[in-house]
């Protein structure tokens, strides 16, 4: 399967061309020009990399990239015309992974992408790549979920939903933490939605289920020793 690469950038002719070299590199190319398309396509494919331009037309890429990091670390490449010393320390304190001035050779922030996936991707896969909570086990390479060394058939909502409660575990998390966690903070719908999607991962678990706790009035907690 390619990498994958989500390029926000509202200048459609610079964002061609740093388009066609990801095809070129055999990326798996997603395009966006301000924060709504942005958005829209994180919640809807599983991006391994995003290039993204400061100066965009409505919400900046500063408060694009703050966002990102309160869900996500996946690694961001700062592309802008912004190259004071300030900007750039702006950038790495919202975590951003690297940043590169315009002008510039998309030769080189091709590399420069590749290298960054292929670092996510060696993290990716060290021993920690389990998550165990009693008889559940996470293999967070392969997504796949095992209990009692069974493996289990879930859903991409029901795996994500899993695996926020088990990393937070003792922490009562609200409805709405869970919903703007795993549907995103777009999302157009009723906070029910978690109810029903804790009742599925429930069933699937089993006799495992009771590491789901109910926290009537406020949401639900995952106790990792019962």
């Amino acid at each position: 399967m390619p990498d994958s690469i989500l390029i926000i950038e509202d200048n459609q002719k610079l964002r061609t061309i740093i388009c066609d070299y990801f095809l070129h590199a055999n990326f798996e190319v997603f395009e966006a020009m301000d924060d709504k398309q942005a958005f829209h396509i994180l919640e809807k494919h599983a991006i391994d990399l995003i290039i993204l331009d400061i100066m965009l037309p409505k919400m900046s890429g500063w408060d694009i990239l703050e966002i990102i990091r309160k869900k996500s670390n996946i690694p961001v490449i700062i592309l802008t015309a912004l190259s004071t010393d300030e900007d750039h320390l702006k950038g790495y304190d919202l975590k951003a992974d690297d940043y590169v001035t315009k002008p510039f050779r998309p030769a080189i922030l091709v590399a420069k992408a590749k290298v960054l996936i292929e670092r996510v991707k060696a993290d990716y896969i060290q021993p920690t790549h389990q998550l165990i909570a009693g008889n559940i086990r996470v293999n967070l390479q392969t997504h796949e979920v095992w209990v009692k060394d069974k493996p289990l058939i879930l859903t991409k909502k029901e795996y994500e939903l899993l695996l926020y409660l088990i990393k937070n575990p003792g922490r009562v998390l609200t409805r709405e933490n869970i919903l703007n966690h795993i549907w995103g903070i777009n999302f157009i719908g009723n906070e029910r939605v978690v109810d029903t999607h804790i009742k599925k991962l429930r069933n699937h678990l089993a006799d495992e289920s009771f590491h789901i706790k109910t926290v009537f009035g406020f949401g639900y907690q995952f106790e990792k020793d019962c």
